[in-house]
């Protein structure tokens, strides 16, 4: 169960499908509840998935427990597990587990009613009020309490009297889907010329650039790496009020010549995209997002996953998350945050050695094959539902 539209080309829906799909392809019978988008189906069969929709929106935010009366659609199927991605306003999964007995799942990507407070503080909202926050954090005790299980990147982003549930996990990429230079070159080949980037060595940033993103520091390591490198050119494509930013700082600095801002580009379009590049560029800035103070860094970037399943070596922030990812891997290299120099002197480096990007760049495809795919994250994940399915304790039941 999500809240998320599925199949859909943005972070969690991307998440959502893959393990779906994935999970149906190892030959579970997988039957998900998500989004209804107006003119969607309420219901159809796709890639070996059944899919329930029923509409989550409220305004502009989603609150999964609209779609409570959905729940009707299950009666009379029996399912092992029930899987959720948590959500504050969620709980669907729990209430089913609390009906049927059915063992829940819980999928935890951050630090929900803890991100939501900061939010409405920062913006001055009453829901920010003590009793809210506390009635809320009741509801999360419980779906909590609900759960059989949770999976997360991060202890940290589980309440801690729930820790002893957690199953550390790693999100990724699709290597089937994200593919390097090297599988088609007169694609890439083709794709660069249409983007006037022949004879450049190419710098990629991608993504919703938020203000974690350090967008500010962009313009400023353009500056420093045209400065050592004058062939470079740097693609940077995405969405967001911060890649207004990059753009309108690049131009006014004189760095058009050296930027290609293509927008936002389908998803199914984005790998070749990658793939044109020699080097991929993804800072983070924690400061910018008190919560990443809080809890620690618990993002797991799933651009960075699909950098390296392109075999294009990384240049980032050192967050100890993506110091263990990227340099452990030995996919990339960290720099400190807020530092455009440091990041300026690191895309210098590595455009200068091309036999060490390729090194870096075959490392990376090589981690996200072995780790940091959705087919191995589906691997850990089936090995979790089998063992709620059938707990030694319990006599066994039908599969499904």
């Amino acid at each position: 169960m999500s809240r998320e539209n599925a199949p859909g080309d943005h972070g969690g829906a991307v998440h959502t499908w893959q393990v779906a799909t994935l999970l149906a392809r190892r030959g579970h019978a997988v039957s998900l509840l998500c989004h209804r988008r107006p003119g969607e189906p309420a219901q159809e069969q796709r890639d070996g998935v059944a899919i329930h929709r029923a509409p989550m929106g409220l305004g502009r935010r989603r609150l999964p427990l609209r779609a409570l009366p959905a729940l009707s659609s299950f009666r009379g199927q029996r399912f092992d597990v029930v899987m959720e991605r948590f959500d504050t306003f969620g709980g669907l999964g729990a209430v089913y587990s609390r009906q049927t007995g059915t063992p829940l799942l819980l999928e935890v990507n951050y630090p929900h009613l803890e991100e939501m407070a900061w939010k409405w503080r920062h913006r001055g909202l009453a829901f920010a009020s003590a009793p809210v926050v506390g009635l809320l954090r009741a509801w999360n005790a419980w779906q909590y309490a609900r759960a059989a299980a949770v999976i997360a990147v991060r202890e940290s982003v589980v309440p801690a009297p729930h820790r002893h549930k957690v199953r550390l996990v790693h999100w990724g990429a699709n290597p089937e889907q994200f593919r390097t230079a090297d599988d088609d070159p007169e694609r890439v080949a083709r794709l660069r010329s249409q983007l006037d980037l022949r004879g450049r060595r190419v710098v990629v940033s991608h993504g919703s650039f938020q203000p974690w993103h350090a967008p500010a520091v962009f313009p400023e390591v353009m500056a420093r790496v045209v400065a050592r490198v004058p062939d470079v050119a740097f693609l940077v494509l995405g969405h967001g009020g911060g890649l207004e930013e990059i753009e309108g700082q690049a131009r006014a600095r004189g760095l058009a010549a050296w930027c290609r801002f293509p927008g936002q580009v389908a998803h199914g379009e984005v790998p070749d995209f990658l793939a044109s590049a020699d080097l991929a560029l993804a800072p983070f800035d924690s400061r910018a997002y008190p919560p990443l103070l809080e809890f620690g860094f618990f993002w797991s970037p799933a651009k960075i996953f699909e950098y390296m399943a392109c075999g294009v070596p990384v240049v980032t922030t050192d967050q100890d998350y993506l110091r263990r990812v990227v340099e452990g891997s030995g996919a990339g290299t960290c720099v400190p945050q807020r530092d455009p120099e440091a990041l300026a002197a690191a895309v210098a480096e590595l455009l200068g050695d091309e036999e060490l990007r390729r090194t870096m760049g075959r490392a990376g495809r090589r981690a996200v094959l072995e780790t940091f795919s959705w087919q191995a994250h589906v691997e850990q994940l089936a090995s979790i539902l089998q063992e709620l399915a059938h707990p030694p304790s319990a006599a066994p039941r039908g599969k499904r």
